[in-house]
Formats: structure tokens, sequence, C-alpha cells
């Protein structure tokens, strides 16, 4: 009973929208990395939500292909694509942080148009609907 009196709250759902919001936003501004470190031991930035930044993958991917032809392995182990996961790490991001910022927005609009349709009901509807 607890949970159901707490989702019919206003201020607690729009606290609820506004915390989604806000930790869509800041999904979006944080940088992404992935798990990985190229050559030099640094670990790889890929940018954030809101803009790529694929250098640091690209000269990683490159010094690798360079130093496994001037070893002449003859079965080199498979050069990673830094630059496709760090493509696939920033999608990810993006779309979740984009589901949570929307959840957070419609449900910010549902409230102000509940509040908005409440109030623009006539004062004497109650009184007509009991006759």
């Amino acid at each position: 009973m607890k949970i159901a009196a707490i989702l019919r709250d206003r201020v607690t759902i729009a606290l609820a929208a506004a915390a989604m919001v806000g930790a869509g936003f800041f999904a979006l501004y944080w940088p992404t990395s992935l798990n990985e470190y190229d050559p030099w031991g640094v670990r790889i930035q890929c940018g954030s939500g809101l803009a790529a930044d694929f250098d640091q993958a690209t000269i990683a991917e490159d010094v690798g292909t360079a130093n496994s032809v001037a070893a002449n392995l003859v079965a080199a182990p498979p050069n990673p694509s830094y630059v496709d996961r760090c493509r696939t790490a920033l999608w990810q991001r993006r779309a979740w942080a984009a589901a949570l910022l929307s959840v957070g927005v419609v449900v910010a609009i549902a409230l102000l148009l509940a509040r908005h349709r409440q109030q623009s009901t006539p004062p004497f509807a109650d009184a007509e609907r009991n006759r």
C-alpha cells in the first residue's frame, strides 16, 4: 500500500523524473573509455556521448599495426580495432542515456499536463455529477 501511495505523490514522481533527466544529461557528458590500454599504458578514451574523439584509438591502432609488421611475426595476433570498439561503446552509452532522458522528460510532461487538466475543470463539475 505504501508503494501505491508513493507513486500517487506528484512531488515524488517529479523528483524521480528530474533525477532521470539529470542522470541522462550526466551520462551524455561523462567521458567514455575502453577497458583497454594503448601501447603506452594509457586507457583509451573515446570522447563523450555528445562528441566522439577517436584520435587516441586511431593512433593506438596504427602503432599496433606498425609494430606487428616491423616484428615480421609469422602468426601475428589479431589487431584490435579500437575505433570500432569506441564507436560501439559510444552508441551503447548514447542509447541508455537517451532512453533515461526521454523517460524522464515524458514523465515530467505527463505530470504538467495532468496538473493543467485538473486546474481547467469547472468548479461546479462535481456538483453536477452528484445530482
